[in-house]
């Protein structure tokens, strides 16, 4: 939040609880995984998966353990990794319709 982001995804048990932990500061759209990243729209708000649906920059959340797994997906060599530490990793990205075309395009 204090770097500019508010709303990014994360795999379901991640997203779910950051939401929660940061008081609803932060808006999670849960994903599947970073590879396929397939919606998991079961808990989250069907806008969050619109490409216009955020203004201005967004972040993708991942354990240690899901980046380790996933780290060749052609998501994260399209973002910045802004945070790599406590157990978890986020990509930086300039738009949500940027993040959206590279992950399923």
């Amino acid at each position: 939040v204090e770097q500019g982001y508010d709303f990014g995804y994360a795999t379901y048990w991640n997203g779910n609880i950051m939401q929660e932990l940061s008081d609803g500061a932060l808006q999670l759209a849960n994903i599947s995984d970073p590879e396929e990243f397939a919606f998991f729209k079961w808990s989250s708000e069907s806008a969050y998966y619109e490409p216009d649906y955020a203004n201005g920059k967004v972040f993708l959340l991942l354990s240690e353990e899901e980046y380790q797994e996933y780290r060749n997906a052609k998501v994260l060599s399209a973002g910045e990794e802004i945070y790599h530490q406590n157990g978890f990793v986020i990509f930086g990205y300039e738009s949500n319709e940027m993040l959206l075309s590279v992950a399923q395009g």
